[in-house]
C-alpha cells in the first residue's frame, strides 16, 4: 500500500468561501485477469466535500502512478475527524510555494482546533500577505507541536496564564419607537385590504366587516394588522386581539389552500376499466407562478404539483400537491421569488442579512434550486420528483408529502444533471450530468440496483464516464439521452449555456435561458460512450444543427446503432413557453421522429452517412410527417430494444389537444383529441398476458381549458387507439399541467 499525504496543490475554487475537512481516500486499479490483485493507494487530501477529494486524488494518481479513474475504482473516501475537537491546539505547517521571483519554503504557526482548520487558515493567509495562488502551495507537513516548540511570538503570547482580553463597553440605548401599540399613530400610512369574503367563515370565526391592514414603518417593514371595527376612518386593535386574529386569517387561508390538493374519490364516469389494471400513477408538472409582486417567467419556473391517480377495482381517485420544497418555503416566507429558476433571476433574500445579500447578488452563491417539477422516478421502492439539477426530493408514495431530500452533487461531481435517467432491466439506473468549470464535461452517472434495506440509494452513485466538452465554457444543454445494452448516446447540441453570463446573472439580471445561445453554424455531436469501458468509441458522429429535448429509444442492430429522438430544426422553442407567448397563444416550434443510423464500423457507413477525416456525417432519416413530443413506449420490455409503436402529443398548435400513436413499420399515424382540453403525456401500460407490443393501455389526464367542462384522465386501448373509459374530476377541482410521469404498483 502507498501512502502519500497531499494538501490540495491544485485547487480549483476560491478558498475564502470554503471551509476545508481531511479526507482518507483508498483506490486501486480496477481487477483484470493478469492482475487480480492490483496494489491500494492511500492518500489524504484537504478538500471542501467528498467529490473534490475523490476528483482531487484521481488527479495525483495519474500525475504519480499513471492510474486513470476510468480504469480504477474507489474503495473508501471517509472524513478524517479530531479525536478531540474541543481542544485548540498549536499547528506547525511546513510549505512552499512559488512566487514571481521563484520557490521559497516556509514554516507558519497557527492555532485552531482541527489540522484542516489550520491548513484553511493557511491558505487565506499566504493569499492575503503574499497574494499565493492556491495552486503554487504546496504543504509538505503539518502536525500538532508542543507549546515549548512554538517559534512565532503571534502563537507563544496565547502560551500566557496572565493573558486578559478587554470586554468591550456596551451602552443599552432607548427604543426610540415601542414594538407594539394598541392605537395607530396619525403619521401612520395603512394599506387596506378588501373585506375578508372568501375566507371559509365556520371554520375560521371572522365576520365579514373584518378588515386587513398593513403598518408601514419607516424601513418599509410591514406589519399585519387585523381589526373588526373603523374607528373615525383609523384602524385600531389590541394586540391580543390582533394575534389571535392573525392566526385565525392564517388558518382559514391554509384551509383554503388545501382544498384544491386533497384526494377525490370519484367511479368511472364512462367506460369499464380492465380488470388486469392495478397501480399507480404518478406525475409531475407545474402549478403556481406569482410569490407576492413577482410572477415566473417560463413555463419551466412554476412551482412543482405532483399527482397522484390511484386504480384499484375499477375505480380511480385523485390527489395531488404542491411539491414542499426548501424553495417553495423560501419564497413563501419572503413572499417574493428569491432562488432563480430556469426563466427569471431571483431578487435577494429579504431574510437573509446585508452582508450575504451582497455577496448573493454579485456573485450569485446561494443553493440551486430544488423546485423538481419535471419528472418523477424511482429507486427500489423509493419515489423521487426530479428536475434538471442534482437536487431530488423524495415522496411518500401515499400522501406526496416530502420525507427527505437528497443532492447527487454530494456523492459525483456535477453541476447539472438530466430529468430522465434510464433503468436497465436489473434495476440499474443511468444519468448523464454536466460538471460546469474551465474544462467543463459531461460525466456518465450510474447508481447500482438498490440492496435491501438501503434507505439512500442515490449515496451509491459513481462516475463510469466521461465526456469533454467541445466548448469548455460553453457546455450544452441536455434534457436526456440514449441508452443501449452497450453504449450511451449523447447529443451535443449547438444550444448551449455561457458559463460566465450565468455565474453574472444576479447582477445583469440574465436568466438560466438568457445564458442560452444557439450556434446554427456548428454541427451537433453525438457522442457514443461503451458502458463498460467508460470510453468513447474511436469514431466521431456529427450532423447539421438541430436542437432536442427527448429522446424515444436506441438500439443496436448489424453492428450499428439506431437513434430515434424528436427532433426541432431550430432552438426556437424555448421561447415558445414563456408564460407571454402562451397566454397569446403564440407560434410554436413542432418536434418530428426522426431516426439517426450510427454505423460503430465507419468503413462500411450506410448511404445516409459520409466518411471524411475520421468523421462521420449523418443525415437522418423523417419517420412521420406528424409532430410528436412527451414521446413514450413500451418502455418495461422494449427500451433499449427493437420496437415498431410510438405515442406522444401532437403538437400542431400550443393547445397541444391531441394524442397520437406512429407505426414504425408502416409509417402511419392515428389521432385522438377532443375539444376543449389538453392532452397530456401519454404512459403505456401493458396487458401482463399480452404478447404483441401494443398490447395495453394509455393513460393520460386532460385538462379543462374551459371552466364548463370536467378534466379527466383518460383511458385508451393501445391497440386500437380508442376511448374505453375516463375518470372525471369534480369540477370544483382544478388540475394543473404536467409534464411526466410512471404507472407503478408500489
Amino acid at each position: 500500500m502507498l501512502t502519500s499525504k497531499i494538501y490540495l496543490s491544485d485547487i480549483k475554487f476560491n478558498i475564502a468561501f470554503f471551509q476545508l475537512k481531511e479526507y482518507k481516500v483508498i483506490g486501486r486499479m480496477r481487477p483484470t485477469e493478469k492482475d487480480k490483485k492490483p496494489p491500494l493507494y492511500q492518500m489524504r487530501i484537504f478538500a471542501p466535500d467528498k467529490p473534490t477529494a475523490v476528483s482531487r486524488y484521481w488527479y495525483f494518481s495519474s500525475q504519480l502512478k499513471k492510474m486513470k479513474k476510468t480504469r480504477g475504482e474507489i474503495l473508501l473516501c471517509q472524513e478524517i475527524h479530531e479525536k478531540r475537537p474541543t481542544k485548540i491546539k498549536n499547528i506547525g505547517i511546513w510549505l512552499r510555494y512559488d512566487s514571481r521571483s521563484g520557490t521559497h519554503n516556509m514554516y507558519k504557526e497557527y492555532r485552531d482546533l482541527s489540522v484542516a482548520g489550520a491548513v484553511t487558515q493557511c491558505y487565506r493567509d499566504m493569499g492575503a500577505r503574499h497574494r499565493a495562488r492556491t495552486g503554487s502551495i504546496q504543504i509538505i507537513r503539518c502536525e500538532v507541536i508542543p507549546a515549548s516548540k512554538c517559534r512565532r511570538p503571534y502563537i507563544k503570547q496565547y502560551h500566557d496564564s496572565k493573558i486578559r482580553f478587554p470586554l468591550p463597553h456596551r451602552v443599552s440605548k432607548r427604543l426610540h419607537h415601542p414594538r407594539f401599540t394598541t392605537e395607530v399613530e396619525r403619521s401612520v400610512k395603512l394599506c387596506l385590504i378588501n373585506v375578508v369574503h372568501s375566507v371559509n367563515i365556520h371554520l375560521t370565526g371572522l365576520t365579514r366587516d373584518m378588515v386587513l391592514a398593513y403598518h408601514v414603518h419607516k424601513n418599509g417593514h410591514k406589519t399585519p394588522i387585523i381589526t373588526k371595527k373603523r374607528i373615525g376612518g383609523s384602524i385600531a386593535a389590541s394586540f391580543k386581539e390582533q394575534f389571535y386574529l392573525k392566526r385565525k386569517l392564517a388558518m382559514a387561508l391554509k384551509n383554503k389552500v388545501a382544498s384544491h390538493y386533497v384526494g377525490v374519490s370519484k367511479e368511472m364516469a364512462r367506460g369499464l376499466l380492465p380488470g388486469w389494471l392495478k397501480g399507480t400513477l404518478y406525475r409531475n408538472g407545474i402549478g403556481k407562478f406569482r410569490f407576492g409582486p413577482d410572477e415566473a417567467v417560463h413555463l419551466f419556473d412554476g412551482m412543482a404539483v405532483l399527482h397522484q391517480y390511484n386504480i384499484k377495482d375499477g375505480q380511480v381517485s385523485y390527489r395531488n400537491r404542491l411539491l414542499d420544497s426548501d424553495t417553495y418555503r423560501r419564497n413563501k416566507a419572503a413572499n417574493r421569488i428569491v432562488v432563480s429558476e430556469f426563466g427569471v433571476v431571483a431578487h435577494p433574500d429579504p431574510c437573509k442579512s446585508l452582508f450575504t445579500r451582497y455577496f448573493s447578488y454579485f456573485f450569485g452563491f446561494g443553493k440551486q434550486t430544488d423546485n423538481d417539477c419535471v419528472n418523477v422516478m424511482l429507486l427500489g421502492d423509493q419515489l423521487y420528483a426530479l428536475t434538471e439539477t442534482p437536487r431530488m426530493n423524495q415522496i411518500d408514495p401515499v400522501t406526496l408529502d416530502r420525507v427527505n431530500k437528497e443532492n447527487l452533487s454530494k456523492y459525483v461531481a456535477v453541476h447539472l444533471s438530466t430529468a430522465h435517467p434510464l433503468v436497465e432491466p436489473d434495476g440499474t439506473t443511468y444519468n448523464i450530468g454536466t460538471h460546469a468549470s474551465r474544462h467543463s464535461s459531461y460525466k456518465i452517472i450510474k447508481i447500482p440496483p438498490p440492496q435491501a434495506g438501503d434507505n439512500n440509494p442515490v449515496r451509491s452513485a459513481v462516475l463510469v464516464g466521461s465526456i469533454p466538452c467541445q466548448w469548455p465554457l460553453t457546455p450544452c444543454y441536455s434534457h436526456s439521452f440514449g441508452m443501449t445494452p452497450n453504449y450511451i448516446i449523447f447529443v451535443e447540441q449547438p444550444m448551449a449555456c455561457n458559463l460566465f453570463e450565468l455565474a453574472t446573472g444576479h447582477w445583469t439580471r440574465k436568466s438560466l435561458l438568457d445564458s442560452l445561445h444557439y450556434y446554427d453554424s456548428y454541427k451537433t455531436k453525438l457522442h457514443v460512450l461503451d458502458k463498460s469501458t467508460g470510453s468513447l468509441v474511436d469514431i466521431q458522429f456529427v450532423a447539421n444543427a438541430f436542437c432536442v429535448f427527448h429522446h424515444i429509444n436506441a438500439y443496436e442492430e448489424d453492428d450499428q446503432i439506431v437513434v430515434d429522438a424528436a427532433v426541432y430544426e431550430d432552438a426556437s422553442i424555448f421561447k415558445c413557453f414563456t408564460l407571454k407567448n402562451i397566454r397569446d397563444n403564440g407560434p410554436i416550434s413542432q418536434s418530428r421522429f426522426k431516426r439517426f443510423v450510427l454505423p460503430l464500423n465507419a468503413h462500411e457507413a450506410t448511404t445516409a452517412t459520409a466518411l471524411d477525416d475520421g468523421t462521420v456525417y449523418c443525415v437522418p432519416e423523417c419517420i412521420s410527417d406528424a409532430y410528436i413530443e412527451l414521446p413514450r413506449i413500451h418502455y418495461e420490455k422494449y427500451n433499449g430494444q427493437k420496437y415498431r409503436y410510438v405515442y406522444g402529443i401532437c403538437t400542431e398548435n400550443i393547445q397541444f389537444d391531441k394524442l397520437v400513436k406512429l407505426d414504425i413499420l408502416t409509417k402511419t399515424k392515428t389521432l385522438w383529441g377532443e375539444d376543449g382540453y389538453f392532452a397530456g403525456e401519454p404512459v403505456f401500460v401493458p396487458d401482463p398476458e399480452g404478447t404483441e407490443e401494443d398490447d395495453g393501455i394509455i393513460l393520460s389526464p386532460m385538462i379543462r381549458t374551459k371552466d364548463d367542462l370536467q378534466s379527466f384522465l383518460l383511458v385508451l386501448d393501445a391497440k386500437t387507439f380508442t376511448e374505453i373509459a375516463r375518470a372525471q374530476v369534480p369540477a370544483d377541482i382544478n388540475i394543473p399541467m404536467s409534464f411526466h410521469g410512471i404507472f407503478a404498483n408500489i
